[in-house]
C-alpha cells in the first residue's frame, strides 16, 4: 500500500497537511477524510487499511490542528475557509471528484464543502456530527452558545 504526505497551499498561503493511503485504482474512489475538532485520525485508522485496498484515502488536518500549523490569518478558521482548504488538498492530489467523509466537526466541513464545491462531491459519509452550529443545540440548550 502506497502512502505519502505533503502540504497543500490554501488561498491565503497557509500550509495544509495531508496524508494519502493507497493508490487510485480502476473502479476505486478518492475519499477525503475530515476529522472532528482536536482529533488526529483516530476514527479513520480502523477503516484505512481495508478501504485503501480498493480506494485512495486522503486524510488532512485543519488549520492549527495536528500537523498543520496555525493559519497566517488567525481569523481564517471558519467553515468556508476549511471547505476551501479541502478543495486545495484535492487540487494538489489531482483529485477532481471525491467522496467527502466527515466525523464530528468534519460533518460540518463536508457539508460546507458540498455547498461550496458541489460538483466535486461524489457523495457524503457523515458520522456522529451535527449541522449548523452544534453549540446552539447541545443537549437541547443554548448554554454553550457564544
Amino acid at each position: 500500500m502506497k502512502q505519502r504526505e505533503g502540504y497543500a497551499v490554501a488561498g491565503d498561503g497557509s500550509p495544509i497537511y495531508y496524508h494519502v493511503h493507497g493508490d487510485r485504482r480502476p473502479g476505486g474512489l478518492d475519499i477525503i477524510l475530515s476529522d472532528g475538532i482536536g482529533c488526529d485520525g483516530y476514527v479513520w485508522k480502523y477503516l484505512a487499511r481495508t478501504l485503501s485496498e480498493e480506494h485512495r484515502l486522503i486524510h488532512w488536518h485543519y488549520r492549527g490542528h495536528g500537523r498543520t500549523p496555525a493559519p497566517r490569518d488567525r481569523r481564517r478558521v471558519g467553515m468556508p475557509d476549511l471547505a476551501d482548504d479541502l478543495a486545495a488538498v484535492m487540487d494538489v492530489n489531482e483529485c477532481e471528484r471525491a467522496v467527502f467523509a466527515g466525523h464530528s466537526m468534519g460533518v460540518q466541513v463536508c457539508l460546507e464543502s458540498y455547498r461550496r464545491h458541489r460538483a466535486r462531491a461524489l457523495g457524503l459519509v457523515l458520522l456522529c456530527g451535527a449541522y449548523g452550529n452544534p453549540l446552539r443545540t447541545f443537549r437541547g440548550k443554548r448554554t454553550l452558545e457564544t
